[in-house]
């Protein structure tokens, strides 16, 4: 049996954090929700165990975009992988300075399986960030 790993998913949109949070939940994954970075930072501040991946989208309402959010929970947490969601387009993305993290970005609208790969690829590249010199961003 395989430990179940932590999740911190930040999305604004409900219905789209309800899709995601159901998919994790389905397979396995402890899941922490919040709607915006204020709160991820306030989970993240008073959980106690380990979370081992971000799922957050890029835009989020309030002062804290999903890009801080990363950046000050990997101060935080060092060891945290962060998988970035957004409903623009992979050349959008890139055009928004993302292509670094093109390992760990998904577009919307995007399937289950496809969710689902793209995070196990991003749980499994534990030293990916690293590699990129982005491991204290």
């Amino acid at each position: 049996m395989r430990r179940m790993q932590s999740v911190l998913l930040v999305e604004d949109e409900p219905l789209s954090r309800k899709f995601m949070a159901k998919m994790l939940k389905d397979n396995g994954y402890f899941v922490l929700e919040a709607s915006q970075g204020k709160a991820a930072l306030e989970l993240a501040l008073h959980h106690r165990g380990p979370i081992h991946v971000l799922i957050t989208d890029i835009i989020l309402t309030g002062p804290l975009d999903g890009m801080e959010l990363g950046v000050e929970l990997r101060r935080q947490r060092p060891d945290l992988r962060v998988l970035y969601v957004s409903g623009y387009p992979s050349d959008t993305a890139e055009r928004l300075g993302l292509e670094a993290y093109s390992d760990n970005f998904i577009s919307k609208p995007f399937t289950a399986r496809q969710f689902l790969s793209q995070l196990v690829e991003c749980l499994a590249n534990r030293h990916s960030m690293a590699r990129r010199g982005l491991a204290r961003a």
